[in-house]
């Protein structure tokens, strides 16, 4: 619909399974994928290697509850450990992150 065949690709796999298909390098990374503490947590530790330095992420529903837990908050202290804060998004319910240094 939006002509970007030519730039993009789906890869209908779990995370850990696609992680594979994506080069090393990126720009911009969008973790949005699980609600999950460890889901997300997995995200982080599989993609973020992938994003250069300089580069992006982007930590979406960061204050979505799930009964009681926020499942989220732990993958927002580990990307503050090698990021900073460039903006928040949404009443800070999403972070974008740049990449300063290699975890």
């Amino acid at each position: 619909e939006w002509s970007l065949k030519k730039s993009c690709i789906e890869i209908n796999k779990p995370s850990e399974l696609a992680v594979d298909h994506i080069p090393d390098n990126i720009d911009f990374l969008h973790i949005d994928g699980d609600y999950s503490e460890i889901g997300t947590l997995k995200d982080v530790e599989l993609y973020l290697p992938k994003v250069k330095i300089g580069g992006y992420i982007l930590l979406s529903n960061l204050y979505m509850m799930i009964g009681r837990e926020q499942p989220k908050i732990k993958a927002f202290c580990l990307l503050c450990e090698s990021c900073d804060i460039v903006a928040t998004i949404e009443q800070d319910n999403s972070v974008l992150f740049k990449k300063i240094n290699e975890q």
